[in-house]
């Protein structure tokens, strides 16, 4: 597989139907993927009948960036992988009334923890928490999220 660059990493998931009518968008992605940034758009596409975001939507938004960053950051390093969200729990906090950021974040050590277990092993399950913020800050859900990677020879 070819590397992707930024721009088509947000393309494809600025487009990919599910996060689209759920009014998702990928607002940032660093060069090297460490960073992704999502916006949840608060709309009548995702709102429930108590008037906030509807938990599956907030939910959905957390889905698959984790293992896609990985792959992505990993194959500028010319590993080629398959990656999956392997397990995900969501901790409901507070209702969401506006739109909700998201803030990935991978740091060089995850990295290169990544590459040298997958090295090793052809495998590599990495544990991660993404909090959903509202505009004013707070916390309305926390996500756990466990990747996994395989080695694709």
């Amino acid at each position: 597989m070819n590397r992707i660059t930024p721009f088509r990493f947000k393309t494809i998931f600025n487009l990919y139907p599910p996060l689209f009518i759920n009014r998702a968008k990928v607002i940032h992605v660093s060069n090297d993927f460490k960073e992704v940034d999502v916006i949840l758009r608060f709309s009548l596409m995702n709102r429930n009948f108590n008037g906030s975001t509807f938990g599956g939507s907030i939910f959905m938004a957390a889905d698959a960036y984790y293992p896609v960053m990985y792959r992505a950051g990993l194959l500028n390093r010319h590993i080629q992988t398959q990656a999956w969200l392997k397990q995900a729990t969501i901790d409901y906090l507070k209702p969401a009334h506006s739109d909700l950021i998201y803030k990935y974040r991978l740091s060089d050590e995850d990295m290169d923890n990544a590459e040298t277990t997958i090295k090793e092993s052809g495998r590599f399950k990495g544990w991660h928490t993404v909090e959903a913020l509202d505009k004013e800050g707070d916390t309305c859900a926390r996500i756990k999220l466990l990747s996994y990677l395989r080695a694709d020879n």
